[in-house]
């Protein structure tokens, strides 16, 4: 599925029954259990609960939520709009990167590195962790970062996300560790036109 059209959040051709969390949650865990990966990362990831209920048979999960997540400005919205109408227990979960990885496969060395995005000056937002290959007869280790850029497309977003990207390689170098970066780039990809 994409979102295409006049409306970036609109997907075109799609039943809404699809799109509810109860169908789709399900076949989103069914695909993952099905593609059988040995690693998961999940970038706006607002049912970590969900994703970990379900994965964590076969995964270790992780989630780092967003500390400015936009699910505060909506929630604010749904208070204005609704009053009392909404459950007094009635949240929204703040949406971050979602890290998971075969329990059989790997162990996690040391402790979760946790990147708010309230503790920076660039706001990137991330989870790394420092695995091991369970069955390699060799030292075989390395890191996993997820981490989400500024979703702005212009300019200023391109400038944002140049210093994100700076930020997180000094962040992590002096790790002297093979790394692997799940990311969310939000670039538009440059077209040339060749005449």
């Amino acid at each position: 599925m994409t979102a295409e059209g006049s409306n970036a959040k609109e997907f075109i051709g799609v039943d809404k029954e699809c799109l509810t969390w109860s169908y789709r949650g399900l076949r989103i865990v069914e695909l993952l259990h099905g593609m059988n990966t040995d690693l998961l990362c999940v970038e706006e990831c607002d049912q970590s609960e969900f994703l970990t209920k379900y994965l964590s048979s076969t995964y270790e999960c992780y989630h780092q939520p967003k500390d400015k997540a936009p699910a505060r400005h909506v929630m604010t919205q749904f208070q204005e709009e609704r009053k009392d109408a909404l459950p007094p227990d009635f949240k929204l979960n703040n949406d971050g990167i979602f890290l998971a990885f075969k329990k059989d496969k790997f162990e996690k060395i040391g402790s979760v590195i946790r990147i708010k995005d309230s503790e920076n000056e660039h706001h990137v937002v991330g989870l790394a962790l420092h695995l091991r290959e369970k069955q390699s007869g060799k030292n075989n280790e390395f890191v996993i970062v997820g981490t989400h850029l500024k979703s702005e497309k212009s300019e200023e977003g391109e400038q944002i996300r140049q210093k994100q990207v700076r930020w997180l390689l000094d962040h992590f170098s002096n790790i002297r560790l093979p790394i692997i970066l799940a990311c969310d780039l939000n670039a538009n990809p440059k077209v040339k036109t060749i005449v």
